[in-house]
């Protein structure tokens, strides 16, 4: 049986026990409506390397991965590039690396 979530952030997605959701509405990256939100599948069998953006690690799994649906466009916000996040080098990098 699917489940469908809805969480807050990020960090509940990768705390989520895929067993428990297999697709999940993220509000948003760090908080509700920041642009870092999106929709997640559980792929069991992925061993795409985490980027913080597109794929992310669960903290109950070792293997599979849960990734963003794909979407028309790379939005750097995904990679958790926010306005009040200071430096955000190394998130617009990642960005930059999903695009090629």
């Amino acid at each position: 049986m699917q489940h469908l979530y809805a969480i807050t952030n990020i960090s509940e997605l990768q705390k989520l026990n895929p067993r428990d959701a297999e697709h999940v509405r993220v509000a948003g990256y760090r908080n509700p409506a920041d642009g870092g939100g999106g929709e997640f599948y559980w792929d069991v069998n992925s061993k795409l390397d985490v980027d913080q953006g597109h794929v992310f690690q669960s903290t109950h799994e070792i293997s599979g991965r849960w990734r963003r649906l794909p979407s028309a466009n790379i939005d750097v916000r995904h990679f958790g590039a926010l306005p009040s996040s200071g430096d955000v080098s190394n998130q617009l990098q990642k960005a930059l690396n999903a695009c090629v």
